[in-house]
C-alpha cells in the first residue's frame, strides 16, 4: 500500500504542478 500511496502522490503532484506553478507565478 506505500508503493501505491507513492505513486499515487507523485501523479498527484506532477497533475498539480502546472497548476501551482501558474498561482505562484501569477501577479496576483
Amino acid at each position: 500500500m506505500v508503493s501505491a500511496k507513492f505513486v499515487l502522490n507523485a501523479a498527484t503532484t506532477r497533475a498539480f504542478s502546472p497548476i501551482i506553478l501558474a498561482v505562484t507565478c501569477a501577479p496576483d
